[in-house]
């Protein structure tokens, strides 16, 4: 959460304006750079997501076992 609220955010932004205007031909480092933190913040909101899933799994299935 902290890596995407201080880095990846704020990087994706300032990128992102950057290219807003720009000239796609002139600026194909900084689209590729873009891409690529764009993607990283995909797939870590996935992993989030994916931890968040299996924490709720885990104290549900431990929540019914005490029930029994």
């Amino acid at each position: 959460v902290l890596a995407h609220a201080f880095w990846f955010a704020p990087q994706i932004q300032a990128l992102g304006r950057a290219l807003d205007f720009a000239d796609r031909a002139r600026e194909a480092g900084t689209l590729r750079t873009f891409g690529l933190y764009h993607g990283a913040y995909v797939l870590t909101d996935f992993a989030k997501a994916g931890l968040l899933l299996a924490s709720l799994w885990l104290l549900a299935r431990k929540g019914a076992g005490d029930a029994g």
